[in-house]
């Protein structure tokens, strides 16, 4: 087992170019580019979550249409939108019915919605118009179908609040936004009311949190990323 353990956690010594096998050469700039950094443990799983062989989600619809429920007014204009501008469906045309989901497995971690799991939540995810990940919470899983009857293909959103963000002058007073090897913020312990649709694979990771009250800030809470 220790054997093992070393063998996850020390990855970045595989990634030289004397030492690694010609067939995973191409991985190189990749792993450099994320990690060459990085100061802490790195697991396999980090570096493949970056690659989109990985990151991309081939789902099929193999869910029992007797399962589905129709989504409320809301929810279903945030689906047209999302896939009217990123696939070019015609919004008159999208179905209403969704299959809903308690959590979803991916790249051996388990994401849950609110109710199902209040631990296993609280995510990092990119959001649209954020460069950086964004602490939430997944309220809602869903998935979709879209096609004809005879070729359907499925995907699943979650629906996310996000934690406020510190206003830019507590950003200024935040301490560990001046060490990258860290990747921890200060947020708000406020959720924002409106729910985020984001894509299956928007989600990054878990992350872990303590409640503090912060001098000239108050009241927040540290988010911690659980990816590394």
């Amino acid at each position: 087992m220790f054997r093992s353990f070393c063998r996850v956690q020390n990855t970045r010594i595989l990634f030289d170019e004397k030492l690694i096998p010609p067939a995973l050469v191409e991985i190189i700039p990749l792993f450099k580019h994320h990690f060459e950094t990085e100061i802490r443990g790195t697991r396999l799983n980090d570096e493949l979550a970056f690659s989109d062989t990985f990151v991309k989600v081939q789902e099929r619809v193999d869910w029992d249409p007797a399962d589905s429920e129709r989504l409320d007014g809301p929810t279903y204009a945030k689906l047209c939108d999302w896939l009217h501008s990123t696939v070019g469906a015609v919004p008159g045309f999208i179905r209403r019915s969704v299959h809903f989901r308690t959590k979803i497995g991916r790249l051996g971690q388990h994401f849950h919605a609110a109710p199902s799991s209040i631990s296993n939540s609280y995510v990092l995810f990119r959001a649209p118009g954020e460069d950086d990940l964004v602490a939430g919470r997944i309220e809602r899983i869903f998935s979709h179908a879209r096609g004809t009857d005879n070729e359907k293909m499925g995907q699943t959103f979650c629906l996310v609040r996000k934690f406020a963000c510190l206003s830019p002058s507590q950003q200024a007073l935040d301490p560990f936004r001046r060490y990258s090897s860290v990747c921890g913020r200060l947020v708000s312990k406020s959720l924002l009311e409106d729910e985020v649709l984001v894509r299956e694979e928007d989600i990054a990771c878990h992350f872990a949190y303590l409640a503090l009250d912060y001098p000239h800030i108050g009241t927040c809470m540290l988010a911690l990323p659980l990816d590394k």
